[in-house]
Order: structure tokens, then C-alpha cells, then sequence
């Protein structure tokens, strides 16, 4: 498909949305969703067994400690960033507040999420 014609999606950890929305695909270019945006991740690290393998196929088990970056909640991320509160308890849920934060969100680090999409795509090709 002509990718060209498909408008920024914005939100906020987006692959439910577009699953329940019966939506197949949609092109990752044009997609900013802040629960996949590095700096707005948290850091995760992970403590464990983790089974090797050598160039011949022996296995191996280790203890490894090892890192990694994660998804933080739109909540938190707003109370952060944009200091208001969203998803008060003991409230319905309301997607409107939610699209809003994350809209909010991207608009506050439009400028440095565009530079690293440039940068990304010009590494690429």
C-alpha cells in the first residue's frame, strides 16, 4: 500500500487499539506511540538463568544480570511530564482523557521524536 496516505497515529501503547480495531496493518513510520518511546521508558533490569549455546550446540546455563528498557503506564507518564492526573481510581476508564495525554505527550517531545525518526530511517537506507 501507498504509505504516503496514512495519517500520524498517536496513542499510547497502540498494538491493542489497532488489534481490537480489527486493523492488520498500518505502517510503523507513521506510528508514535509513547509507551514505545525510549525516553519515556522505564529501565528494567532482569536477574536470571539464561541457556547458551556454543558454536557446536553445547548448552550451557548462567546467571546473567542483564537490562533492558520497558513500557511505563500513560498515568504515570502524564503526571510526569505533563503534571495533570488521568485514570482517576474508582472512575470509569475514558479513552478521550487518554488520547489526550498521549497527544500532549508527543507534542512535548515532537521535535527530538522526529530527529530520531530521521535518523532512524536515514541508518536504514
Amino acid at each position: 500500500p501507498n504509505t504516503k496516505r496514512y495519517a500520524l497515529l498517536v496513542g499510547h501503547a497502540l498494538e491493542n487499539d489497532l488489534q481490537c480495531l480489527g486493523m492488520t496493518f498500518y505502517p510503523p513510520h507513521r506510528i508514535r506511540d509513547t509507551a514505545k518511546y525510549e525516553p519515556f521508558q522505564q529501565y528494567l533490569p532482569y536477574r536470571g538463568a539464561c541457556r547458551t549455546y556454543d558454536h557446536a550446540g553445547n548448552g550451557n546455563t548462567a546467571n546473567v544480570v542483564n537490562s533492558m528498557y520497558g513500557p511505563r503506564k500513560l498515568k504515570a507518564l502524564a503526571k510526569q511530564y505533563l503534571h495533570v492526573s488521568i485514570q482517576a481510581p474508582h472512575k470509569p476508564h475514558c479513552p478521550k482523557e487518554d488520547a489526550w495525554a498521549a497527544l500532549q505527550l508527543y507534542l512535548l517531545v515532537q521535535v527530538d521524536w522526529e530527529d530520531r525518526m530521521r535518523q532512524h530511517t536515514s541508518m536504514q537506507g
